[in-house]
Protein backbone atom coordinates (compact mmCIF):
# COMPACT_ATOMS: atom_id res chain seq x y z
CA UNK A 1 0.00 0.00 0.00
CA UNK A 2 2.88 2.39 0.94
CA UNK A 3 4.22 1.49 -2.06
CA UNK A 4 2.00 2.33 -4.73
CA UNK A 5 1.16 5.93 -2.18
CA UNK A 6 4.77 6.64 -3.09
CA UNK A 7 4.33 5.84 -6.96
CA UNK A 8 1.07 8.17 -6.93
CA UNK A 9 2.65 10.98 -5.22
CA UNK A 10 5.68 10.77 -7.41
CA UNK A 11 3.61 10.97 -10.63
CA UNK A 12 1.75 13.80 -9.52
CA UNK A 13 4.96 15.52 -8.41
CA UNK A 14 6.42 14.64 -12.19
CA UNK A 15 3.08 16.44 -13.73
CA UNK A 16 3.09 19.60 -11.27
CA UNK A 17 7.04 20.11 -12.95
CA UNK A 18 5.68 19.51 -16.52
CA UNK A 19 2.88 21.73 -15.86
CA UNK A 20 5.07 24.18 -14.64
CA UNK A 21 7.35 24.02 -17.45
CA UNK A 22 4.65 24.12 -19.81
CA UNK A 23 3.19 27.04 -18.35
CA UNK A 24 6.18 29.01 -18.04
CA UNK A 25 6.97 28.82 -21.90
CA UNK A 26 4.34 31.27 -22.54
CA UNK A 27 4.32 33.49 -19.84
CA UNK A 28 5.66 36.43 -21.75
CA UNK A 29 3.34 36.10 -23.97
CA UNK A 30 0.38 35.19 -21.63
CA UNK A 31 1.41 38.42 -19.12
CA UNK A 32 1.39 40.55 -22.45
CA UNK A 33 -1.87 39.65 -23.93
CA UNK A 34 -3.39 39.72 -20.03
CA UNK A 35 -2.42 43.84 -20.88
CA UNK A 36 -5.13 44.22 -22.53
CA UNK A 37 -2.80 44.27 -25.96
CA UNK A 38 -4.59 43.18 -29.29
CA UNK A 39 -2.41 40.93 -31.74
CA UNK A 40 -2.06 42.45 -35.49
CA UNK A 41 -0.15 39.12 -36.98
CA UNK A 42 0.46 35.67 -36.44
CA UNK A 43 2.64 33.63 -38.58
CA UNK A 44 3.76 30.56 -37.89
CA UNK A 45 6.89 28.88 -39.64
CA UNK A 46 6.99 24.84 -40.02
CA UNK A 47 8.71 24.81 -42.79
CA UNK A 48 11.77 26.70 -43.34
CA UNK A 49 12.88 25.61 -47.17
CA UNK A 50 11.47 29.06 -47.96
CA UNK A 51 14.55 30.62 -46.01
CA UNK A 52 17.67 31.47 -47.27
CA UNK A 53 20.41 29.44 -45.99
CA UNK A 54 23.99 30.10 -45.85
CA UNK A 55 26.75 27.54 -44.85
CA UNK A 56 23.92 24.96 -44.33
CA UNK A 57 23.12 21.63 -46.84
CA UNK A 58 19.73 20.95 -46.97
CA UNK A 59 20.06 16.90 -47.97
CA UNK A 60 16.51 15.52 -46.26
CA UNK A 61 18.75 16.28 -42.68
CA UNK A 62 20.24 20.30 -42.28
CA UNK A 63 24.02 20.07 -41.51
CA UNK A 64 26.35 23.12 -41.11
CA UNK A 65 28.75 23.66 -43.68
CA UNK A 66 30.89 26.44 -41.64
CA UNK A 67 31.50 28.10 -38.78
CA UNK A 68 28.87 30.52 -39.29
CA UNK A 69 25.68 29.38 -40.45
CA UNK A 70 22.90 31.17 -40.94
CA UNK A 71 19.11 30.79 -41.60
CA UNK A 72 17.45 33.65 -43.31
CA UNK A 73 13.66 33.94 -42.79
CA UNK A 74 11.47 36.00 -45.35
CA UNK A 75 10.64 39.56 -44.33
CA UNK A 76 7.76 39.79 -42.16
CA UNK A 77 4.78 42.42 -43.37
CA UNK A 78 5.33 45.73 -40.89
CA UNK A 79 2.28 46.26 -39.06
CA UNK A 80 3.28 49.15 -36.73
CA UNK A 81 3.68 46.87 -33.80
CA UNK A 82 4.25 47.68 -30.63
CA UNK A 83 6.00 44.69 -29.39
CA UNK A 84 7.16 41.82 -31.32
CA UNK A 85 6.67 37.25 -29.82
CA UNK A 86 9.24 35.45 -30.96
CA UNK A 87 9.15 31.52 -30.15
CA UNK A 88 11.42 28.78 -31.57
CA UNK A 89 11.89 25.32 -31.52
CA UNK A 90 14.69 23.42 -32.58
CA UNK A 91 16.97 20.19 -31.79
CA UNK A 92 20.65 20.91 -32.80
CA UNK A 93 24.01 19.13 -31.93
CA UNK A 94 25.37 22.57 -31.06
CA UNK A 95 25.65 23.81 -27.26
CA UNK A 96 24.87 27.31 -28.88
CA UNK A 97 22.44 29.01 -30.55
CA UNK A 98 21.87 32.61 -31.70
CA UNK A 99 18.68 34.34 -33.12
CA UNK A 100 18.74 37.66 -34.14
CA UNK A 101 16.03 40.15 -35.27
CA UNK A 102 15.98 43.53 -36.97
CA UNK A 103 13.27 45.94 -37.31
CA UNK A 104 12.61 48.47 -41.23
CA UNK A 105 15.68 50.04 -42.06
CA UNK A 106 18.04 47.81 -39.19
CA UNK A 107 21.00 45.78 -39.67
CA UNK A 108 21.29 42.52 -37.61
CA UNK A 109 23.31 43.12 -34.22
CA UNK A 110 24.86 41.67 -30.99
CA UNK A 111 21.86 43.94 -29.14
CA UNK A 112 19.18 42.49 -31.09
CA UNK A 113 19.90 39.15 -30.61
CA UNK A 114 19.22 36.15 -27.69
CA UNK A 115 21.55 33.28 -26.84
CA UNK A 116 19.88 30.16 -25.50
CA UNK A 117 20.87 26.00 -25.38
CA UNK A 118 19.76 23.93 -28.03
CA UNK A 119 17.85 22.12 -25.40
CA UNK A 120 15.67 24.72 -24.97
CA UNK A 121 12.75 26.88 -26.87
CA UNK A 122 13.23 30.38 -27.20
CA UNK A 123 10.87 32.82 -25.97
CA UNK A 124 11.49 36.26 -26.11
CA UNK A 125 9.16 39.75 -26.51
CA UNK A 126 11.01 42.27 -28.58
CA UNK A 127 10.05 45.84 -28.39
CA UNK A 128 9.02 47.31 -31.82
CA UNK A 129 8.35 45.52 -35.14
CA UNK A 130 10.30 42.89 -35.86
CA UNK A 131 10.55 42.91 -40.18
CA UNK A 132 13.12 39.63 -40.18
CA UNK A 133 15.15 36.77 -37.61
CA UNK A 134 18.11 35.41 -38.43
CA UNK A 135 18.94 32.10 -36.71
CA UNK A 136 22.51 31.22 -36.12
CA UNK A 137 22.28 27.18 -35.44
CA UNK A 138 25.82 25.89 -35.01
CA UNK A 139 29.18 27.21 -34.65
CA UNK A 140 31.23 24.64 -36.33
CA UNK A 141 30.78 22.73 -39.46
CA UNK A 142 28.68 19.10 -39.40
CA UNK A 143 26.67 20.00 -36.78
CA UNK A 144 22.53 18.69 -37.61
CA UNK A 145 19.87 20.64 -36.29
CA UNK A 146 15.98 20.88 -37.23
CA UNK A 147 13.94 23.89 -36.78
CA UNK A 148 10.54 22.53 -35.32
CA UNK A 149 8.54 25.63 -35.62
CA UNK A 150 9.09 29.57 -35.70
CA UNK A 151 6.38 31.26 -34.30
CA UNK A 152 6.17 35.42 -34.64
CA UNK A 153 3.22 37.43 -32.98
CA UNK A 154 2.83 41.14 -33.22
CA UNK A 155 0.96 43.40 -30.95
CA UNK A 156 -0.49 46.74 -30.88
Amino acid sequence: MMRKIGLVLATICVLMVMGGLLLNRDKEELRWKQSGSVELTHDVYTNLNEWAASGIEKNGEWISTSNDPILLSPLFALADAKQTYLHMEMVTGSDRVQVFWRGQNEGFAEERSKVFNSDSALEVMIDGDVEQIRIDPAEQPGVSFTVHQVDVKKYE
